[in-house]
């Protein structure tokens, strides 16, 4: 199944390294665009981080720390031996960030803050929660591509990065 698999999502022309840091830079494409138009329009992001439910504190803190690890993930997207690291960042804060929408899509805060910008601005709830999930879904592609290829061969054995043999 897993072969099948393979056929229809990574095409034999095309290595698995290439879709992982195609995968990558998407993903980090994604980042550049949410931390600069976070930091380009910084009066409006933390107006609206203040919006938001979080105690004041937390929402002067989260204005500034999401941009900047939104620029954090980038590098390590980009540099191989930091990429996996990279990618499950990117997992966790787009999850994070799905789970805040869904929790606030229920109205358990008693109203719906916005805080999104540019164009995810324009997207409803749902559509930015599809959003992020398709993202999540991208990242967790990209981190299954990364461990097919860190494992060793059948037959062999991995330390340290060096693959050996194991005679039986």
């Amino acid at each position: 199944m897993e072969t099948a698999l393979k056929r229809i999502w990574l095409p034999a022309r095309i290595s698995t390294q290439t879709w992982r840091d195609l995968l990558s830079m998407v993903i980090g494409a994604l980042w550049v665009y949410a931390a600069l138009s976070k930091l380009a329009d910084f009066d409006t992001t933390r107006q609206q981080m203040l919006n938001q439910v979080f105690p004041v504190w937390m929402a002067e803190i989260l204005a500034w720390a999401v941009p900047l690890t939104e620029l954090a993930i980038i590098p390590m997207l980009l540099y191989h031996p930091a990429q996996q690291v990279g990618l499950f960042s990117s997992l966790i804060l787009l999850a994070a960030f799905s789970i805040y929408i869904s929790i606030t899509m229920t109205g358990i805060f008693g109203r719906i803050p916005c805080s999104c910008g540019g164009i995810i601005r324009n997207m409803g709830y749902w559509e930015h929660l599809f959003f992020n999930l398709f993202f999540v879904a991208l990242s967790v592609i990209a981190i299954k591509l990364n461990y097919k290829r860190q494992e060793a061969p059948k037959g062999t054995q991995q330390k340290g990065g060096v693959v050996t043999t194991i005679k039986t």
